[in-house]
């Protein structure tokens, strides 16, 4: 039986996807990050809402968050860039996407 993070993950996520209920993704996310604040895919995703929401300073906040959890986090630093980008901070996203470049790199060559 799933544990209640899975549980306000999971539903934080279909919310956010399929019907667009910012408020009520951002809660869920809020609860599955308060009960596992080091799941750095959580603060990813709890991003991505903030990002489909236009509320691009937060988003990056979480991002940056998942990225003390985890630095080696390709989707963090894909998706700070995406953020930084909207915000015309073109400079730092340049950054952040070459980081997540170097990350896909290092991946590739392993295999």
């Amino acid at each position: 039986m799933p544990d209640a993070r899975h549980f306000y993950f999971v539903m934080a996520k279909d919310i956010s996807d399929e019907s667009k209920r910012y408020e009520e993704a951002i809660a869920g996310h809020n609860i599955a990050v308060k009960y596992a604040p080091n799941n750095d895919e959580a603060w990813v995703k709890r991003g991505m809402v903030l990002d489909d929401w236009e509320r691009y300073e937060e988003a990056i906040a979480s991002y940056d968050k998942a990225l003390e959890i985890n630095p080696g986090s390709y989707c963090a630093w894909h998706s700070r860039g995406i953020a930084l980008d909207a915000l015309d901070r073109f400079e730092e996203a340049i950054t952040s996407y070459d980081k997540a470049l170097e990350l896909v790199y290092k991946v590739n060559l392993k295999h």
